[in-house]
């Protein structure tokens, strides 16, 4: 039983090590490389933004236990993609849209 306890902690750190990479590429600022996947280029672009708190957003991630995470997906899922994604999605895209847009000529 040790020697496979030994096995699955080499494991776990083999994937933890693959993990960091993205979290360090995206906490120095390097931002993703665009051949990541999907979940890839999410971690390092959490791993480089702040709330506007100025809390690391992947401080979400320590701040809850896997029961608590557990029980906020199910309230994602209870809620719907309409209220938790879409809806934060286009009150950023709006403020976007409103900002003018400054050229580098026109800056003064």
């Amino acid at each position: 039983m040790r020697g496979e306890d030994e096995v699955e902690a080499a494991k776990c750190y083999r994937r933890a090590e693959e993990w960091a990479t993205y979290i360090r590429r995206g906490a120095s600022g390097r931002g993703s490389h665009g051949s990541e996947s999907t979940s890839e280029y999410l971690l390092v672009e959490a791993a480089g933004a702040v709330l506007p708190s100025g809390t690391p957003v992947l401080m979400l991630l320590n701040r809850f236990s896997m029961e608590e995470l557990a029980d906020i997906r199910a309230a994602m899922d209870l809620i719907g993609y309409d209220q938790w994604y879409w809806a934060p999605k286009q009150r950023a895209e709006s403020s976007l849209a409103n900002k003018p847009i400054r050229s580098r000529r026109n800056k003064r």
